[in-house]
Order: C-alpha cells, then sequence, then structure tokens
C-alpha cells in the first residue's frame, strides 16, 4: 500500500495513526500542500485535491480519512480493532469521529485562520463563535473522558484516531491544560506505541515543526 499524505494535515495524521494501529505496512509518500506540481499530481487522482490518498495492492484508491481506516479494519486482523464489533460501540465511535471533527477541528481551524491574520483584519464576531463551539466540544470531551479511559470506553478507536490530532492544534491555538481528564488523556497519549511512531516520522521530516512537540 502507498500513502499520499501532507505531515501539517490532521486528517493525515489521523490515517497515519490508524496504520500503526493496526501494524500494517506501507510506503509514506509525502507531498507538499503548497507545491503546485504535487498538487496537480493529487488533483488527478482527487479532484478536489484532498489528502490523504490511500493507494491499495490491490488498485483501489481510497479518499477520506474516516474511509480509509474503516478498510484497514476490515483488511487486517492484527493490532487495534479501530472500530469495535458491538454495533451500538460501533455507532458511538462513528458518532464521536464526526463530532470531533465538525465540533472541535473545524472551529480550530477558523480560529487559527483568524489568528494568523494582522490585528486589523481580524473578524472578532467570527473569532468569538469559533472560541465558543471549541469551548463547548472542550466540556464535552472533558465530561465524557471522566468515565472512559479513551474516547469511547476502555479501547483505543477511530475516535481516538481523530482526537489526537486534533488536540495537537488545540494545545497551541486554544489550550486545553487546566482540564483534568483532557490533560490527562493527554499524556497518556504519549505513551502510545502510535503515537510515539507519529511523533518520530513527523519529527524525521525535513523542513517540518512536528505539531505532536508541544505540551
Amino acid at each position: 500500500m502507498e500513502l499520499l499524505f501532507c505531515p501539517e494535515c490532521i486528517d493525515s495524521q489521523k490515517v497515519l495513526l490508524g496504520l500503526y494501529e493496526k501494524l500494517a505496512q506501507f510506503r509514506a509518500r509525502q507531498l507538499d500542500s503548497q507545491d503546485p506540481i504535487d498538487m496537480a499530481q493529487v488533483a488527478q487522482i482527487n479532484p478536489f485535491g484532498e489528502l490523504p490518498i490511500l493507494r491499495t495492492d490491490d488498485e483501489q484508491t481510497l479518499v477520506h480519512s474516516t474511509i480509509i481506516i474503516e478498510f484497514l479494519d476490515e483488511e487486517f486482523q492484527q493490532g487495534t480493532q479501530l472500530i469495535p464489533h458491538d454495533p451500538r460501540l460501533a455507532r458511538e465511535v462513528r458518532l464521536l469521529d464526526r463530532q470531533i471533527h465538525e465540533q472541535l477541528h473545524l472551529p480550530l481551524l477558523s480560529l487559527q485562520n483568524e489568528q494568523r491574520k494582522p490585528l486589523p483584519r481580524q473578524d472578532r464576531d467570527l473569532i468569538r463563535n469559533s472560541q465558543s463551539k471549541i469551548e463547548t466540544a472542550l466540556e464535552q470531551l472533558e465530561l465524557r473522558l471522566e468515565t472512559n479511559h479513551w474516547v469511547v470506553g476502555d479501547a483505543f478507536s477511530l475516535a481516538d484516531c481523530t482526537l489526537i490530532p486534533t488536540l495537537s492544534l488545540a494545545s497551541s491555538v486554544y489550550p486545553f491544560s487546566t482540564r483534568h481528564q483532557l490533560n490527562r488523556y493527554w499524556q497518556q497519549v504519549k505513551f502510545r506505541g502510535s503515537y510515539q511512531l507519529l511523533q518520530q516520522q513527523l519529527k524525521d521530516m525535513k523542513g517540518f515543526k512536528n505539531p505532536f512537540i508541544a505540551q
């Protein structure tokens, strides 16, 4: 298999975590989202220009991070079961995957984009709206983690693959260190083998500032 990915992309980091959790062998092909040649190649595969893209050994081309992880969980029996066999838990994992993306990831990106602008050009209403959504999402996660070791119960899942790179972004855009359960979760993530492999891979990439360094 070959994974085409962009290291600063949260969805790419999410899929890399899934690949490491499944103990899957794959070739990693790093692309630069700011390079027109790289993105022209991506557009030939995915007209929407989105990464990551997984090319399988039987010549399937898969896009969208959640679909890729669903495929990995079906294809590889070894490693972590990322989608529970229990239908109720599977629905909960998929729901949390979507909620983390829509209610935390997207507002964080919106806030980050505004923060990068010169102060006079920042949209204060958009900033306040994004901060409100982030605050609500973090509070809900804090409550959930009071009774869950990982996002859904005691087992690592797709939802954790989604949350980990999102919290990495939050650590620099909207810090959560004062939240006891989220901080506990973040500290335990650092001991996870897949996280450590991802951290090392990102650290080895020339010119890429590893987002997982954030404390």
